[in-house]
C-alpha cells in the first residue's frame, strides 16, 4: 500500500513541480482515470501488493474507482469496490500532507494547541492539552499512552468514529518521555 500512497502523492504533486507562472494542463476525468489505471496495473504486474482499491476523487466527487487483485490472497478472495482495506500507517502521509497545506494556508497552524483545535474535548487529568500541539501529535512526540485509541479504533474498529472523542479521556501521559510511534 505504501507504493500506492507514494505514487498518488507524486501524481497529486505534479502541478506543484510545474514551471512558475505557467498553468499546467488539467487532464480530463477520463485521462486521469486511464493514467491511474495504467499506474496500478504496472504496480500489480511488478507484484508490489496482492491487491489495491483505488478511487479517484475530483472536486469532492468520485470520478473513477476500481479494485485490483485480492483482498485476501491466501484465501483467494478477490478485491471489490466494497472491500474495506486496512491501510495502517500509510494514512499518516495523507494526514501530514493535508496538515501541511492547512498550516501553509494559515487555516490550522502546526503550533496550534489541541485544546484550541478540539475545544469541546475532555482530557485525562494528567494531560495538559495546552502543551500538546498539532506538530507534537504528528511527530509522535506527544508523550501520551494512546494504546486504548489504537487498539479500540485502528486495529479492531470496535469503536465507531463518533465515539473517539470519549476515548481521548482515557489517554494518560506516557511513563517515559520519548518518541511514541505506532
Amino acid at each position: 500500500h505504501l507504493g500506492l500512497s507514494l505514487g498518488l502523492l507524486i501524481v497529486g504533486a505534479r502541478p506543484l513541480l510545474a514551471q512558475p507562472n505557467v498553468a499546467p494542463p488539467i487532464p480530463s476525468d477520463r485521462a486521469l482515470a486511464v493514467a491511474t489505471d495504467s499506474l496500478i496495473e504496472s504496480a500489480m504486474r511488478a507484484g508490489l501488493a496482492p491487491g489495491f482499491g483505488v478511487s479517484v476523487v475530483r472536486n469532492g466527487r468520485v470520478i473513477w474507482q476500481r479494485a485490483y487483485g485480492y483482498a485476501d490472497a491466501s484465501a483467494k478472495i478477490r478485491a471489490s469496490n466494497d472491500t474495506r482495506w486496512y491501510v495502517a500507517s500509510t494514512s499518516k502521509s495523507f494526514t501530514g500532507f493535508a496538515m501541511a497545506l492547512l498550516d501553509d494556508g494559515g487555516q490550522l497552524p502546526f503550533t496550534r494547541s489541541i485544546r484550541e483545535a478540539l475545544p469541546q474535548t475532555t482530557w485525562h487529568d494528567g494531560v495538559n492539552p495546552d502543551s500538546l500541539t498539532i506538530a507534537r501529535l504528528l511527530s509522535h512526540t506527544h508523550n501520551l499512552n494512546d494504546d486504548v485509541v489504537v487498539v479500540s479504533s485502528a486495529f479492531t474498529a470496535a469503536v465507531p468514529e463518533q465515539q473517539w472523542p470519549a476515548l481521548l479521556q482515557s489517554i494518560r501521559p506516557a511513563k517515559r518521555q520519548a518518541l511514541n510511534y505506532r
